[in-house]
């Protein structure tokens, strides 16, 4: 699945979802979850309607986002609904909160990741059996 934070708007991550390659995700399997009609979930995804919040939340559900993987996709809804500039300001900024930190945890893992005992790691993969 694509990685929501390397999104800004929600309309296009749900278009590269339904345009991706072999994806198992259609316009139709999404208007379903969001209990719209095709053809107005065809109209979201080309920017000529927008989701409801409740639209939103049924999708992120659908895609089992986490938590803050949820609120970055709803503040994103949001952010394109928003009519105050300054609402809109508020909204990404809360995002970009939600981006650094789950890049910030990402690198955290690969850390963590890479650092295994070269020694423990001989010892494990010596110990199989064919």
């Amino acid at each position: 699945m694509k990685d929501v934070y390397s999104y800004t708007r929600y309309s296009k991550y749900l278009r590269d979802l339904v345009d991706d390659e072999g994806a198992a995700t259609t316009v139709t399997e999404l208007a379903k979850v969001a209990e719209v009609q095709r053809p107005y979930m065809s109209n979201v995804l080309a920017e000529r309607s927008q989701l409801s919040s409740e639209q939103a939340f049924r999708i992120a559900r659908a895609l089992h986002f986490n938590e803050d993987e949820q609120t970055y996709f709803l503040n994103m809804v949001e952010i394109d609904r928003a009519a105050s500039a300054e609402y809109k300001i508020h909204l990404q900024k809360k995002n970009d909160v939600l981006k650094k930190e789950a890049s910030r945890l990402e690198n955290k893992l690969q850390r963590t990741a890479t650092r295994l005992d070269p020694d423990l790691t001989a010892e494990y993969f010596s110990t199989w059996e064919f």
